[in-house]
Parts: structure tokens; C-alpha cells; sequence
């Protein structure tokens, strides 16, 4: 799919526009309005199965693959880093409408110990629950759906959160409004929300209270130019409409490092939304230009 037609078929999916069949919501909660179950799901930069299109485009100006894989760690521990400390401290001033859960894979101890220290590092701990994504499964293992699936579920068991959001790592600077409008959208009963990505694929999904995760992710094809159309599709076969919020962009491949690098090498320091992900690509700029300007 090129761009023309990924902005004919998404231009659909206007804000609010009611899609599909009369929604098969499971029965809610009609006493007072429950907190949302904020999702972020991280894969740890280990063992070179972290980022690998974006690992493969960098060997070209590396004088090793360990050289490779130490740029991956350090913009997966900077991206996750401004990405915790931003929406703790956006969400713990919400007033506890968001109970926050930090969703790590492979599910092993290497893994939660790394986790574990990025949250204490960013003094955040208090404010983000570690899990597991299921032990019987990894994110090679499995389909991202049914890690997704599995995590949403969990999050609103052990919090009784209403609704859920989930992001990933992929875009560091996603403003906290991103955040907000999603959660305001999905407040509203059988209303979805999705922040599109500019390379097909999607930043953010808030999914409404009774929303089935099983049905909400069947059959979306991912990592394709599609994606974002194909959770939308999977939406309306769950019977949701879907609410198309501002398109963002993530960081897969070399290119987009670098257009991150550009939206984020004019900030200022002390008002920088990254300040992590900004030191770390500033320090990448001075010890291996070409990667960032090539």
C-alpha cells in the first residue's frame, strides 16, 4: 500500500464515525467511573533481536555488531526512560485516573532485572507496575495480538481498571495530549481510539470498558504497511467505533532515527519533552556523525 492510498483508506476512519455492527460490549460497571489501565510494552534490547531493520541500516557505520547493538540499548533504555517519566508524572497528576503497568519481554529474570533498574533510575517506580508478558510466550514466539490481548486483560484484573491504553517504545516525543485525547475518546462507551503512525503502523490504541481484547486484535497483520488499518478493520468486527486521533511518527528504521534526531536536536535542553533520547542522539552526533546526518 503506498502513501496515497494509506491516507484514502484511513480518511474512512474519520474522528467519532460509527463503523461495523451494533457493539457486542461485554456488560460494565454503572457506579463510578474507574481508572484507565495505562499499557506500555517493552521489548529489552538483548541478544540483537531488538530493532533489527533499524540494527541492519546501521551496520554500515559501525566497525562492529557490538558497536551496533550498544546504539540499539541506548536508545531503547533513553526512549523507555523519557517515555516512564513522562506519562508518571502526567498521569499522577491526573487525580489516579491511570494506573500504570510497564509490560516487558522476553518474560525472563535478565529482562526484569534491566526494566527494574530503568524504573528506579527514573525515580518512577512507585508509580509503574512490572509484568511479564506471559511466560509461555515471547515476542518471537507469539502474536504481538495475543501479547496484547493478555496484557490489557491482566492490567484491568489487578487494578479493576475500566478501560485500557496501550503504546510502546517506538516514539519517544508521543506528547502526553496524545495520551489524553485517546483516553477521553474511549471514556465514551464502544468508542476506540488510535493514533496512527506515519509508516502504516500505530503509537497508540485506547480501548473502552467491555471492549473483548480477543476480538479487538483477531486477524490484525502486523509490522506491514497496514497496520493501523487492519486494527481499525479488527475494531469494527468487534462491533467499536473507531476514533482516529493525530498521526505520529516511530522509529523502525534508520531514516526515522534520524527525523527524531531533527524535531529533536532544536529543543532547548530545559524544555526538551526527551530529555534522555535527545542526550543520547546529541552524544551519538558527535561520536558517529554519519549515522545521523549521512
Amino acid at each position: 500500500m503506498n502513501a496515497m492510498e494509506w491516507v484514502q483508506s484511513l480518511a474512512e476512519y474519520s474522528l467519532g464515525r460509527m463503523v461495523g455492527a451494533p457493539s457486542p460490549l461485554r456488560k460494565t460497571n454503572s457506579g463510578p467511573q474507574r481508572a484507565t489501565a495505562l499499557v506500555l510494552l517493552a521489548k529489552y534490547p538483548g541478544a540483537g533481536k531488538s530493532k533489527t531493520r533499524l540494527a541492519a541500516q546501521l551496520r554500515p557505520f559501525c566497525a562492529s555488531d557490538d558497536a551496533v547493538q550498544a546504539i540499539i540499548a541506548n536508545f531503547v533504555r533513553a526512549a523507555t526512560l523519557d517515555l516512564l517519566q513522562r506519562f508518571a508524572a502526567a498521569t499522577a497528576s491526573q487525580g489516579g485516573g491511570f494506573e500504570c503497568f510497564l509490560t516487558y519481554a522476553p518474560p525472563t529474570e535478565e529482562a526484569r532485572s534491566w526494566f527494574a533498574s530503568l524504573l528506579q533510575e527514573g525515580r518512577v517506580e512507585d508509580r509503574w507496575r512490572l509484568q511479564p508478558v506471559l511466560s509461555s510466550s515471547s515476542a518471537a514466539s507469539s502474536s504481538l495480538g495475543d501479547i496484547l490481548c493478555d496484557a490489557g486483560q491482566r492490567a484491568r484484573a489487578a487494578r479493576g481498571c475500566a478501560r485500557v491504553s496501550f503504546l510502546g517504545v517506538d516514539c519517544p516525543d508521543l506528547p502526553l495530549e496524545a495520551l489524553l485525547a485517546a483516553a477521553s475518546a474511549s471514556s465514551a462507551p464502544g468508542v476506540a481510539a488510535v493514533c496512527p503512525a506515519s509508516d502504516g503502523g500505530y503509537t497508540l490504541l485506547a480501548l473502552p470498558e467491555g471492549a473483548d481484547e480477543r476480538l479487538c486484535f483477531s486477524d490484525v497483520r502486523w509490522s506491514a504497511g497496514d497496520t493501523c488499518l487492519s486494527q481499525l478493520q479488527a475494531l469494527t468486527r468487534a462491533g467499536l467505533t473507531s476514533a482516529v486521533l493525530e498521526t505520529h511518527s516511530d522509529v523502525d528504521e534508520l531514516p526515522d532515527l534520524r527525523a527524531l534526531w531533527a524535531r529533536l536536536a532544536g529543543e532547548p535542553d530545559s524544555t526538551s519533552q526527551c530529555p534522555h533520547t535527545r542526550a543520547m542522539l546529541a552524544a551519538l552526533a558527535t561520536s558517529a556523525p554519519a549515522v545521523l546526518c549521512g
